[in-house]
């Protein structure tokens, strides 16, 4: 977002290029006529050979609702390719916009059913949803903007001049009193008061499922679920003409996914705020390196270990309803390293979801030992390296030992900080070493500890002796 918070643009634009960004408003309306105004301002410039395409979606959602603004149900949309959209159901409506164009987003609340409408450049668009005000009960609806590849202004009515003109009986939001307006709830003012919950298991053992639950039975700590499988839905660009995907497609967007999902934690970290990181973090460095970015929260470790019978089941059925396979290699390798975390310094308390602390632990050492002995033994580090023959090794190769007849070869690149230069300025003295006949190419760096035995003369005590 901008600092004066009305206007923002997609933070991993140039990385990822397809991810749909967000922002709700922090507060909304149960009653009135209300009214705000959205300008896209810029396109992006894209990568070369992307095939991606700048679009603004704007519209309204409740604050439960989805970060994808239309694709569930109390969140309507009106999309920049001339769609609106709800449920995540796109049909035709209004006008195709781009940069420039102003829209309108008009909720009437007075009305039963409840209206919702748009317009483009002050020209009305006609009725987009009409909503059951007993669907909407006690929640209010907060203005919502989604943009991929471009950026965008808003309009609240903190403008000395609006755009356009609201619609007769329509007001700013701005101009409606405190008491009419509803505030969504206050997130967390220090990191002590927030809490992150690190998930762990295999895949298939139910985490997402107990995620999404404990977020349903947490509505006040509104929890961020963190998720590949949440980004997948981000990255993808829905609507009636949206492809379909192959396997390869699917497998580069579960790749996209988790590549966004690691650099999303370390921003979530910086926001005060409730988090469930969602994926499999079976490996002791991941937990570690995960947690440690949330240094003062309240972090803990949620543990989904299965008897084998029942993961197996799971596993399966999220193969049919998911079509997702994940490799036998895979799964071994998970198991080989499959670490149960312990109170530590990154961890303040650990939860087993599923199987107790002793029943776990006795079932992942078993698979464990497993899966050692099914994976291929690993040669040893040393010897991973390919060999070459001793000649291309620069060893007997006449071609590759230095040329002491040419000029000394600088072999110092430049250095950070205190470094900077650090070489240059003893450029004498590693002369005289490296152009010595007993120079070996190993030695180098150890110019420092050799001793000209030349002769030098000083002008107050004339011979020195030796340097």
């Amino acid at each position: 977002m901008d600092k004066d918070r009305f206007g923002g643009r997609p933070l991993f634009s140039e990385k990822f290029p397809s991810l749909w960004s967000g922002s709700r408003a922090t507060h909304g309306v149960t009653k009135g006529k209300a009214y705000f105004e959205v300008k896209v301002t810029e396109n992006l410039p894209v990568k070369e050979g992307s095939t991606e395409s700048p679009l603004l979606r704007v519209g309204w959602s409740v604050s439960r609702s989805a970060p994808q603004l239309g694709e569930d149900d109390l969140s309507f949309g009106y999309d920049a390719r001339g769609l609106k959209v709800t449920s995540a159901h796109f049909n035709s409506y209004g006008e195709s916009f781009e940069v420039n164009d102003v829209i309108g987003c008009m909720a009437n609340l007075d009305a039963d059913p409840v209206e919702i409408s748009f317009s483009k450049n002050g020209t009305d668009l006609g009725q987009a949803f009409v909503v059951d005000k007993s669907s909407l009960g006690e929640q209010a609806l907060l203005p919502h903007i989604l943009c991929k590849g471009c950026t965008f202004q808003v309009n609240f009515g903190q403008k000395e001049e609006p755009w356009h003109q609201p619609p007769d009986g329509f007001t700013f939001l701005k101009e409606f009193q405190s008491e009419d307006l509803t505030r969504t709830p206050i997130p967390p003012k220090t990191a002590e008061e927030c809490q992150v919950l690190l998930m762990i298991g295999l895949p298939g053992t139910g985490k997402t499922t107990w995620a999404k639950k404990h977020c349903e039975d947490n509505p006040e700590k509104r929890f961020q679920h963190l998720s590949t499988e949440a980004l997948i839905l981000q990255l993808k660009t829905s609507g009636p003409d949206a492809p379909e995907q192959d396997q390869k497609t699917k497998d580069n967007l579960v790749q996209l996914a988790t590549k966004c999902l690691i650099r999303l934690i370390p921003v979530a970290a910086r926001r005060h705020g409730n988090y469930i990181i969602d994926q499999c973090t079976v490996y002791s460095s991941a937990q570690r390196r995960k947690m440690h970015c949330f240094k003062g929260f309240q972090r803990k470790a949620v543990v989904l270990v299965l008897k084998d019978e029942e993961w197996k089941e799971r596993l399966e059925s999220r193969k049919e309803k998911e079509e997702e396979i994940v490799p036998d290699y895979v799964l071994l390798e998970m198991k080989a390293n499959f670490v149960i975390p312990t109170k530590s310094e990154f961890l303040e308390d650990v939860v087993y979801a599923e199987l107790g602390q002793e029943e776990a632990d006795s079932l992942v050492a078993e698979a464990k030992k497993e899966a050692r002995q099914k994976l291929p033994t690993n040669d040893k580090r040393g010897n991973r390296m390919q060999k070459r023959p001793r000649t291309e090794r620069g060893r007997g190769n006449f071609q590759q030992q230095r040329n002491f007849n040419q000029p000394p070869r600088q072999y110092w690149g430049p250095q950070r900080g205190a470094y900077q230069n650090y070489y240059d300025r003893y450029s004498d003295q590693q002369n005289r070493y490296y152009g010595q006949p007993n120079y070996r190419p190993q030695n180098r760096g150890q110019w420092q500890n050799y001793n000209d035995r030349s002769q030098y003369w000083d002008y107050y005590g004339g011979y020195r002796g030796y340097r």
